[in-house]
C-alpha cells in the first residue's frame, strides 16, 4: 500500500471512489480505488447518498513532533479514526510519513480540521474523500 500512496502523492492523484470485490475461490477480498485530480462535486455528493465518507491524507512527521496532536484534532473535529500506517522516509531515518483514515460524517466539522492541518502542517497532503 506504501507504493500505491507514493505514486498518490507524486502525480498528485485524489482517490475519488473505491470498490471492494470478494474472491469466490479465497476469503480474501480485493479493495479497487478510482484515482484522479479531483475532489468530489455536489452532483456525485447527491447521487451517493447517506454512505460513510472517507477522507484520507498523508503527514510527514519529524523526531521532535507529536503524531497523537493531529489524532486529537481529528477527535475533536467529532472524524472517526479508521486507520493509520506509517512508513520511515528513506531518505531521511529522522522523518516518519504517517498515512491517516478518517471517517467523516455530517457531524464533522472538515473545514476545522482541513483548517487546522493546513496552519499547523501546511506540508500535508490530501489523498482523497471517497465514499466507502
Amino acid at each position: 500500500m506504501f507504493g500505491f500512496y507514493s505514486l498518490l502523492d507524486r502525480y498528485e492523484l485524489k482517490i475519488t471512489a473505491v470498490c471492494t470485490i470478494d474472491n469466490e475461490s479465497s476469503s480474501k477480498a480485493v479493495r479497487y480505488a478510482l484515482v484522479g485530480r479531483n475532489f468530489f462535486s455536489e452532483k456525485t455528493e447527491k447521487l451517493e447518498g447517506k454512505r460513510s465518507k472517507i477522507f484520507e491524507f498523508s503527514l510527514t512527521y519529524g523526531a521532535d513532533s507529536d503524531p497523537f496532536e493531529t489524532l486529537r484534532a481529528a477527535s475533536q473535529s467529532s472524524a472517526e479514526i479508521v486507520g493509520i500506517s506509517s512508513v520511515f522516509m528513506p531518505y531521511n531515518d529522522t522523518q516518519t510519513r504517517f498515512y491517516y483514515s478518517l471517517k467523516i460524517s455530517d457531524s464533522t466539522n472538515l473545514c476545522a480540521l482541513l483548517l487546522y492541518l493546513w496552519a499547523e502542517y501546511p506540508q500535508y497532503t490530501p489523498i482523497g474523500i471517497y465514499y466507502e
